[in-house]
């Protein structure tokens, strides 16, 4: 398509902004139009084109990532073949960032894959150091032959990240599939689209994949690798402005956000982006099944009271022991509440919401006040945060409620949209209380 000379506007029908290219409006390469209720998505495309003489469909632009958007995944022209486990599975197994060098440069890849290590860990895994063979029936035949308790630990990283894909929003899926495409990386496309690392991370995660570090791999210098870490950095960019743009809620949502949820602009970007997918799907009549997005509303109150709340005493608790035996020691003398003390002082720092919530409802109890870590913790919620609405028995019942709810629809039980708006109320009545 000749884009030379071409005349853009925005044109507003109503609910949603419109592109026009010439006084027609501007499609995808599917004819899908070029609208969304958010104007600064539709401008970021407008300007984009506006640079461009031809439109090319191979270059990685806001365009592309919106048409593949709504061409494949809302079309559903791939439905039947891309998500299969199957698939998902060689994608996995392939992703370089899984396969590292047998030498010693793999002490520096690792040092740029922190964010998956920390993912790892959280699971309970170790890194899986898949065999650096492209043949996948080659790879699956060494993984059986390295036993039983390899083959289940590879089936979980497997089963873990097409969980999480499945929960991502079209637009973050979008991303993923690029990443895995242009990069060749479908963890670390995940770990980008759902915010657990950034833009520069990324970056480096993958040139690490790609074994292009200077000084470690004798064949690259710094100014190849300078030019590759620019051009995977404006990808990065591209990818985040995308999500970020397409998340943004509409002003509908954006008013009911104002209203119900006051303390928006405290909350952390990733229960911001479950509660804007979540809500914005549970209002929609046009699923047989919501608990994907009862999951992402139990999601936004973990991800809530961890950041806000439990991330902080840790930080400025300081329990900071540079002794493995010392850490052990403090766990060990802490077995009440060993979940929290080994949150406190072991990296990656996970604690998830049940574990959060038997804490909370230790306050007022003899442990509370007999354990120096839980009174220090105590001290804190209710002095520094002011936060003593999460110690209200009420509010933790209500949170446990929700965690059941999420716990049942993480292991297949179907939600209809009358039962995802209960626990939408749920969650928003425990978000008050940040």
């Amino acid at each position: 398509m000749d884009l030379e000379f071409a005349e853009y506007y925005i044109d507003f029908n109503g609910s949603e902004y419109v592109l026009i290219k010439d006084e027609k409006n501007m499609l995808t390469p599917a004819g899908n139009l070029i609208k969304h209720h958010n104007r600064r998505l539709i401008e970021h495309i407008m300007f984009e084109l506006e640079c461009e003489i031809e439109l090319d469909i191979t270059q990685l632009s806001t365009y592309t990532l919106y048409s593949a958007m709504v061409d494949l995944l809302q079309g559903n022209c791939h439905q039947g073949n891309l998500f299969t486990i199957e698939n998902f599975r060689t994608g996995i197994l392939n992703d370089p960032v899984l396969k590292a060098c047998a030498g010693p440069e793999k002490i520096q890849q690792f040092k740029k894959w922190a964010d998956l290590f920390s993912d790892l860990e959280l699971l309970g895994l170790d890194y899986p150091d898949i065999v650096q063979i492209p043949d996948i029936d080659t790879i699956e035949d060494w993984i059986k032959g390295n036993g039983k308790e390899y083959e289940d630990s590879i089936d979980k990283i497997v089963n873990h990240y097409y969980a999480e894909f499945n929960l991502l929003s079209d637009c973050q899926k979008t991303v993923v599939l690029h990443s895995a495409n242009l990069h060749a990386s479908l963890v670390y496309g995940i770990l980008l689209a759902s915010k657990k690392c950034t833009e520069i991370n990324y970056v480096a995660a993958i040139l690490a994949g790609q074994c292009l570090l200077p000084n470690i791999f004798g064949d690259i210098n710094t100014e190849d690798y300078k030019e590759a870490f620019e051009e995977i950095k404006s990808d990065a960019h591209i990818f985040s402005n995308f999500i970020d743009c397409c998340l943004t809620p509409d002003e509908g949502l954006n008013e009911f956000i104002k209203a119900k949820i006051p303390a928006w602009a405290f909350l952390p970007d990733g229960s911001k982006t479950s509660l804007i997918e979540g809500l914005s799907k549970i209002h929609e009549a046009s699923s047989s099944d919501y608990s994907s997005y009862v999951m992402l509303m139990g999601k936004a109150i973990e991800i809530a009271l961890k950041k806000n709340v439990f991330d902080e005493f840790q930080i400025r608790s300081k329990y900071n022991f540079k002794e493995q035996k010392d850490v052990k020691l403090f766990i060990e003398s802490n077995e009440v509440i060993k979940n929290l003390a080994r949150y406190l002082v072991k990296e990656p720092h996970f604690i998830e919401l049940g574990s959060m919530l038997f804490i909370l409802e230790k306050n007022g109890g003899k442990t509370a006040s007999r354990n120096e870590v839980l009174i220090k913790f105590f001290e804190f919620v209710k002095e520094e945060l002011n936060k003593v609405k999460i110690l209200d028995k009420e509010w933790i019942k209500l949170a446990n409620h929700l965690k059941d709810h999420r716990n049942r629809a993480s292991h297949s039980e179907r939600y209809s949209q009358e039962q995802a708006q209960e626990v939408k109320e749920i969650a928003l009545q425990l978000l008050e209380a940040f």
